[in-house]
């Protein structure tokens, strides 16, 4: 059906408007509630040394944090100064951009899923709390979202242009966070085999079986190569470790007395670790938390179903956000908006290759954080995803609602 000029007119007026809420919430959450959490002043502070032309460290590590936050974080810094709160504000308008995404994507089951989960994804709870701390989900979360357009736009048939940003907005997101790095794959391959498909259906050139899903994967290893050499020029060992904290963060999440949560602050590093450079000292604890796994797999499987359910958690897990009413806030909010999720998931509203796109990162993180750390930081970046799907759902709901009235009211 094609959309009347005042129709959409109208819809470009009410993402305006939602996207200015949420860049007006998110503001306004930076400006009053600002959170600096122990990963924040990392950042910071290695966003302070780069925007004074200084080297990459902290604390005497020089490869525990990815680089790419930071730099962005530096860029900011040398435009106004170490000015926290311009960062945070500028991560408001990041915020807003994302929610323009989950419009566009959601667009593609109709104009009113795109609508409603614009104003999901403008509103969530999580999403606006962490666009008011210097971490580097806000900027992930955008990139992430904006490499699963590029799949959509793949599967429909894309061409070239749309493999290379696929492969240089995944090089940007591993940047951000190191453990979306194989989730390239899974979605690559994905997107390349609807994009065959669609072009047999449509009477095009199917090109090569696998030739145009290798281009992003080189570009991603020709982008990561600088990264990686100055890593290994520094520490000679560890040629494919992206961070030094890889080890420990497997560690605690394994380890004997691992619960699911962060416990890195409990482990003392043993006499014979510390000669040990800093990447070495990560192979080791890698090296001990892989021995634990294969010891007792039956108890890592259980801390798997533990770590899923702190990821997936409708309320907080830290004990410092126990308070009744963020609480009730969390609950309130994430009961429905899962349930409407699973219908969305479920029902006939999304075309099949659009939901398992949209549940490949899903899935990926949520087996990654099986592994490691569980805890609801950790899906932040899907939450749109999720509002997308809750979109769907709730319109599948509506249409399922509305002939049973119609009939009641004939009556």
């Amino acid at each position: 059906m094609t959309m009347t000029p005042e129709r959409a007119t109208n819809e470009r007026l009410m993402l305006a408007i939602i996207v200015a809420l949420a860049v007006g919430v998110r503001i306004a959450a930076a400006i009053f509630h600002p959170g600096m959490q122990p990963d924040s002043v990392d950042y910071h502070r290695l966003a302070v040394a780069l925007s004074h032309g200084g080297g990459y460290e902290v604390d005497g590590l020089y490869a525990a944090r990815m680089p790419g936050y930071p730099i962005l974080l530096a860029g900011i810094y040398l435009l106004v100064g170490p000015a926290q709160n311009v960062a945070l504000i500028v991560q408001g308008f990041l915020g807003g951009l994302t929610v323009m995404l989950a419009y566009v994507i959601g667009r593609r089951v109709s104009s009113v899923v795109g609508i409603v989960a614009a104003a999901l994804a403008a509103i969530d709870p999580l999403s606006i709390g962490f666009s008011a701390s210097l971490l580097s989900e806000v900027p992930f979360t955008l990139v992430l979202l904006a490499a699963i357009w590029c799949g959509l736009r793949i599967m429909e048939g894309g061409r070239f242009g749309w493999w290379v940003l696929l492969g240089v907005l995944w090089a940007v997101a591993v940047y951000l966070r190191a453990s979306v790095l194989w989730c390239i794959i899974p979605l690559g391959l994905y997107a390349r085999w609807e994009n065959r498909k669609w072009k047999i259906e449509n009477r095009k050139s199917g090109g090569g079986p696998i030739g145009q899903i290798v281009l992003p994967l080189v570009i991603v290893v020709l982008a990561l190569a600088p990264w990686q050499m100055r890593n290994f020029q520094r520490f000679h060992t560890g040629a494919f470790s992206l961070t030094s904290l890889e080890g420990i963060s497997l560690y605690e999440a394994v380890y004997p007395d691992a619960d699911g949560g962060p416990r890195q602050h409990l482990l003392q590093t043993p006499g014979e670790m510390r000669p040990l450079n800093e990447m070495e000292r990560s192979q080791e604890w890698s090296r001990r938390a892989w021995g634990y796994v294969g010891a007792d797999p039956v108890r890592i499987a259980k801390l798997a179903a533990v770590k899923i359910g702190r990821t997936w958690s409708p309320w907080f897990n830290a004990a410092e956000m126990q308070a009744p009413g963020i609480q009730a806030v969390m609950v309130v909010w994430h009961v429905p908006l899962f349930l409407l999720a699973l219908v969305g998931v479920c029902g006939r509203s999304m075309l099949l290759r659009m939901k398992v796109l949209l549940l490949v990162p899903v899935v990926y993180f949520s087996l990654v954080h099986a592994l490691f750390l569980g805890s609801v930081r950790y899906r932040v970046p899907l939450m749109p995803i999720v509002c997308i799907f809750a979109a769907a759902g709730a319109i599948e709901c509506l249409r399922r609602f509305r002939p049973q009235r119609s009939a009641a009211a004939a009556v």
